[in-house]
């Protein structure tokens, strides 16, 4: 399961592997067969770091996810 809520355009984000995609509660169509067969290097992945910026509170960020 996958949640993800964009607040500056108001859209929830809802995936669960065997039920589909869907935003704002509306399903998302999408592709079928090998092209739905992704991986993690075929992916955009984007982390939130917040609003610190000292460099020591983004140096203790970025260590939480190496």
């Amino acid at each position: 399961m996958g949640v993800v809520f964009a607040p500056m355009t108001n859209e929830l984000y809802i995936g669960v592997q065997g039920h589909g995609a869907y935003r704002n509660g509306i399903r998302l169509l999408g592709c079928s067969g090998e092209k739905a067969t992704k991986t993690l290097s075929h992916s955009v992945v984007n982390f939130e770091f917040g609003y610190a910026r000292d460099e020591e509170d983004v140096e203790k960020m970025a260590l939480a996810v190496k």
